[in-house]
């Protein structure tokens, strides 16, 4: 696989350039190599709820011959596509002799890197009573049937029990994780005298950063008024202002040792099934504590953030020229010389494959669908590499990649599908 006589491993996970997925594919990445294996990262996008293209993005899972991965690791909890994850353990029950290593989401089957989810927030819940003496907490978990909701909201209930406060079911309220059942919650919890909280605890931070500006948005301040935490240590917690008190999970480190999980199995060492990696608490302002007054660290954030916005900036001009360039495009020579002009605008990419099978042409938005196969016959269509033009070139699917220009070295592959709806027309890298 790949083509250099290397082990490889496969990561299986989607909406990779999300910040968790992201941070922890750097992890497997940085390790991997430093002990020799490649990497192929299978990615999809979310299906937008469309059943045809939910069909078409859970087809990754039938790219990889899995008899020939030397390690798995899978995301589980970024699998939103209907069928993505089944399909994966299916592959695997049938096909897979080498480890296979669940991150974040427990799966008996398999090994696991997991963080004690029943005591991230330990820290944060005893620091609101012990430090700051608050006894009305709210607390905003995510979807009820979510196990990381259930764990992070018992740990709420266990604290509050052993610090004999009285757990009020009003002051709880089942969010998801993301930015409008925080407005929600805050207009609810407001609305009644007897549910007003001296600080909002979040179960992770996009939802502490909406609370925030729900309760400045009403003329309430964080944290004078109403303190507020998070979990999960993003970004925009040192972003924002004030500074998010959080919970960081180790997410670079989990991706390192879910390479060592595989890498230990396949040297024939003991391994335990589950290794727990600790969560740091960063006490830092929304929470009532000293606010940060280092001016180094505000130009170093500013700078920052005035980069990122410069280059989102860029991407979405980018992406715009692009759209309308390629509007239009009727036949593959025309799209192979439009595609081409944009492919130096990937970043942080070596070279750059479109590949797609051989009989892409006969389907259509309405064809039967079709399981892509891993031992059909792959034309690299378009190349780029080390910012040369790379010569056309078939080679068989089970290679992923034209063995021809593979590096000797250990590589590291992302590969998505190209999808005409619920059909795969070929792969990009």
């Amino acid at each position: 696989m790949l083509g250099n006589g290397r082990k490889t491993i496969g990561v299986f996970v989607s909406q990779a350039f999300q910040d968790f997925q992201d941070i922890l594919c750097r992890g497997i990445c940085s390790r991997a190599n430093g002990l020799g294996y490649n990497v192929a990262i299978f990615s999809n996008f979310d299906g937008y709820g469309e059943f045809k293209y939910e069909i078409g993005e859970s087809n990754i899972a039938y790219l990889p011959v899995y008899e020939d991965l030397d390690g798995i690791i899978l995301l589980p909890d970024t699998m939103h596509v209907k069928d993505f994850k089944s399909n994966i353990v299916e592959n695997i029950k049938k096909h897979c002799n080498c480890p296979v290593v669940s991150v974040r989401q427990p799966m008996e089957e398999y090994y696991n890197v997991l963080i004690k989810d029943e005591s991230v927030l330990e820290e944060i819940i005893l620091h609101f009573i012990k430090v700051h003496n608050f006894n009305k907490l709210n607390f905003l978990t995510g979807p009820a049937d979510n196990p990381v909701s259930i764990q992070r909201l018992n740990t709420y209930r266990r604290i509050l029990y052993e610090n004999g406060i009285p757990i009020e079911e009003d002051r709880i309220y089942f969010g998801d994780f993301w930015k409008n059942s925080a407005s929600y919650a805050v207009d609810k919890w407001l609305s009644n005298p007897d549910t007003w909280p001296q600080a909002i605890i979040c179960a992770n931070d996009y939802m502490a950063v909406t609370v925030c500006n729900t309760l400045l948005e009403r003329g309430i301040l964080v944290p004078k008024d109403i303190a507020v935490s998070g979990c999960d240590n993003i970004d925009i917690t040192m972003d924002y202002v004030p500074h998010i008190t959080t919970v960081g999970m180790p997410v670079f480190d989990m991706g390192v040792e879910a390479v060592d999980i595989i890498h230990r199995v396949n040297l024939g060492l003991a391994q335990e099934k589950t290794s727990y990696l600790k969560c740091i608490t960063y006490i830092r302002e929304s929470c009532g504590c000293k606010m940060n007054n280092a001016p180094e660290d505000f130009i170093r954030r500013r700078n920052n953030i005035i980069k990122e916005m410069e280059a989102k900036d860029k991407d979405i001009s980018n992406n715009a020229y692009m759209s309308i360039d390629l509007t239009g495009v009727t036949t593959l020579d025309k799209l192979n010389s439009k595609l081409s002009s944009y492919t130096y605008l990937n970043k942080g990419f070596s070279s750059f494959y479109m590949c797609l099978y051989e009989d892409w042409s006969n389907y259509t938005q309405d064809a039967d669908f079709k399981k892509i196969s891993s031992e059909s016959t792959v034309t690299m269509e378009v190349g780029m590499k080390n910012g040369k033009w790379l010569q056309k070139v078939q080679f068989n699917s089970r290679d992923l990649l034209p063995p021809v220009y593979m590096d000797k070295g250990p590589s590291t592959s992302f590969l998505i599908c190209f999808t005409i709806r619920k059909n795969v027309m070929g792969i990009r890298r």
